[in-house]
């Protein structure tokens, strides 16, 4: 088992860190993508009778939309019992949000929602 401080370094180490302007020069990138292509999508609309795609792609680009402008995603991560997902979700955070014990700890959904009004995101 790896403890937080080593998991976390290790991602820091696998995945090259980014600036706040580098992030938000991606961030913007992405919201022009999607300005760009949402109205050409929906301008496509009055052919949805022949090609049924152009209403699960609209359905698709909107939810995109939606979760690029709140800053909100989910995240997946599914492994056997005991072998350090909450403590690698820990890691990844930066701090110890979900309990990792010996015993199962998290043999459920659990939701992570940062709360920038709260100090350290608590």
């Amino acid at each position: 088992f790896f403890s937080v401080a080593a998991l976390q370094h290790m991602v820091e180490a696998a995945a090259p860190s980014l600036s706040k302007a580098e992030y938000n020069a991606y961030y913007n990138k992405i919201g022009k993508f999607l300005q760009d292509w949402i109205p050409i999508i929906g301008a496509e609309k009055p052919q949805a009778d022949t090609n049924p795609f152009l209403l699960e792609a609209e359905r698709g680009f909107n939810i995109v939309a939606h979760k690029h402008q709140t800053k909100c995603f989910n995240v997946a991560l599914v492994a056997l019992c005991k072998s350090g997902k909450s403590t690698f979700l820990n890691a990844m955070m930066g701090r110890d949000f979900l309990p990792s014990h010996n015993v199962p700890e998290t043999a459920c959904i659990v939701r992570v929602k940062h709360n920038p009004h709260c100090a350290q995101g608590r």
